[in-house]
């Protein structure tokens, strides 16, 4: 039985499909070196990065730890940051 560490790792490389790492920790907004620590299980992310690749990739954030198959949200938008 995986631990939530393995399901996400697992998840989160299935996701990245044929991308390469630099593109897409370059769309998240970290390094390439950090994006191969979640996809390896060694390291866990916070809950801003986490809740970037969920924005990124437009899942539900739990369906990345769950152990039922992910689940995409079609009429989800991304959050506009608003500046003062």
């Amino acid at each position: 039985m995986k631990n939530v560490t393995d399901l996400f790792s697992s998840r989160l490389k299935k996701l990245r499909g044929n991308k390469n790492q630099a593109d897409v920790a370059k769309e998240i907004g970290i390094s390439r070196g950090a994006l191969s620590y979640y996809e390896s299980g060694e390291r866990k992310p916070d809950i801003n990065v986490l809740l970037i690749i969920c924005w990124e990739f437009l899942i539900l954030q739990p369906s990345l730890q769950r152990r039922k198959t992910s689940q995409t949200v079609s009429d989800y938008q991304k959050p506009r940051l608003i500046s003062y």
